[in-house]
């Protein structure tokens, strides 16, 4: 999975900063994945460090959607939720 497709890791994980989405770096084709945050780095030892947690990424999708779970798969793409998200600083 890459950070392309924040919008499925987000859908993922729970509404619940105990998770979150990690990544290698901060590009579209970067690798991803998502864990726990009680665990350092999501519990795995990998290359990749933390993005958002679950709580803050679900706000976003929120905001982005204007509160339709549909509105990316339907209106927009996940690649665009991700730039969005780069671009209206909920991540950096």
């Amino acid at each position: 999975m890459t950070l392309a497709n924040l919008a499925n890791l987000v859908a993922e994980i729970s509404n619940d900063s105990g998770w979150a989405v990690y990544a290698e770096g901060l590009e579209a084709d970067s690798p991803a994945r998502y864990g726990q945050t009680q665990f350092e780095n999501g519990g795995l030892r990998d290359d990749k460090s933390f993005v958002i947690d679950g709580e803050m990424a679900n706000r976003a999708q929120m905001v982005y959607s204007d509160g339709d779970p549909a509105f990316i798969a339907e209106h927009s793409s996940p690649e665009e939720f991700f730039n969005w998200l780069k671009d209206e600083g909920w991540i950096d």
